[in-house]
């Protein structure tokens, strides 16, 4: 449906950590979306620029990006500008540049009000992320 995920940002971005911190601990991580390219290739997009962060490689361009995980994933992952620009927000969080969306994203470390359950490294909704 070529949307972004619908979470505040405190949550997606903690939710990130956490996949990052799984992936780190060699846990098995399993993502998807209805179609399995737009969402899930944004959600591998975002997580390529995390992983990237945590371990101080220079962040590539949103194009760049979007061509590794076309590449390495699939050739449609990332299906419109909303996705694309969702990655670019997040990327400039990352950078600490002024986000491109109007409203910059809240600290990670914001309580979250129970919004996020990661108990025995398990994520579960009701709906796509």
């Amino acid at each position: 449906d070529h949307g972004i995920p619908q979470h505040s940002d405190a949550v997606m971005w903690q939710f990130l950590d956490v996949v990052v911190d799984l992936l780190e601990h060699d846990k098995f991580v399993e993502t998807g979306c209805i179609g399995a390219h737009g969402r899930t290739g944004t959600l591998l997009g975002l997580l390529e620029f995390n992983l990237m962060s945590v371990h101080g490689i220079p962040l590539p361009s949103v194009d760049h990006m979007i061509g590794h995980v076309r590449k390495n994933y699939c050739e449609r992952a990332i299906e419109g500008p909303k996705q694309e620009a969702y990655l670019k927000y997040y990327r400039d969080y990352l950078l600490g540049v002024e986000p491109s969306a109007p409203v910059k994203p809240p600290s990670v470390n914001e309580p979250l009000d129970g919004q996020l359950d990661m108990t025995g490294a398990t994520y579960r909704r009701n709906q796509d992320v």
